[in-house]
């Protein structure tokens, strides 16, 4: 029994570790990225989907980021509130965002197309 629960662990432990990696790395598209000091920052385009509690964060509809992500929909941090004053959902955007530490994305810039 105790070892059926472990097995069982394990198994949701990869299947966690294959969903993960499949989000990652893709070279298909033009996107532009470079390392910082403080995380990693990437630049792409995309459509807003839908804002958070408060305009926290905004869902965008995001491209291909080569060498890093495939193209999906997920959220994306303001760095402060002003960045969210006048994009509204359906807007054509342009962004660079900063991978945090901790695993946050955060948007530096953001602008509509």
């Amino acid at each position: 029994m105790k070892s059926q629960r472990l097995g069982r662990a394990a198994l949701v432990l990869a299947s966690l570790s294959l969903a993960a990696s499949a989000c990652v790395k893709s070279n298909t598209s033009t996107a532009s990225t470079a390392p910082t000091p403080q995380g990693s920052r990437y630049s792409t385009r995309g459509t807003i989907r839908s804002f958070g509690a408060a305009r926290a964060y905004a869902n965008i509809a995001h491209e291909d980021i080569p060498n890093y992500m495939r193209a999906m929909t997920m959220a994306f941090e303001f760095r402060d509130a002003t960045q969210s004053a006048g994009l509204s959902v359906g807007d054509r955007v342009r962004f660079t965002f900063e991978e945090t530490p901790d695993g946050r994305f955060v948007l530096v810039l953001i602008a509509r197309e």
